[in-house]
């Protein structure tokens, strides 16, 4: 898992930190939804953890494309290259888009979750 992550490249540090900004939204949210679930507040971070997700998501696209435009430089400079060589080149640059899948997927269940919870709080209220 750390190599896969190493091997994503820069673009993982980035989505790495939107990872943890969402764990800690969710939290907070989730947190705060038993002191009033129809704040403000509540649906803010709702919001926010779909919204980050969504841009991890952007983010493993970003990389998935610039790493398949490096990776094409690369082919050109050396056609000769061997196959196997160009498609674990290409398996490398989906790492990015992969993480930034699962972190969207993560978030968009938490979103689901904290806004079931947060509607059957408000109508026990």
């Amino acid at each position: 898992m750390i190599q896969a992550f190493r091997d994503g490249g820069v673009m993982m540090w980035p989505m790495l930190v939107i990872a943890l900004g969402i764990a800690w939204t969710a939290l907070r949210t989730w947190t705060r939804m038993h002191q009033d679930a129809a704040s403000d507040d509540v649906r803010r971070g709702t919001l926010s953890v779909l919204f980050w997700g969504g841009m991890a998501a952007l983010l493993g696209l970003l990389g998935t494309v610039v790493g398949l435009v490096v990776a094409a430089q690369a082919i050109a400079r050396a056609p000769e290259a061997p196959a196997g060589l160009i498609w674990s080149g290409v398996g490398v640059t989906l790492i990015t888009l992969i993480f930034g899948l699962v972190i969207f997927l993560f978030a968009s269940l938490a979103w689901f979750g904290l806004n079931t919870r947060a509607a059957r709080r408000a109508r026990s209220a």
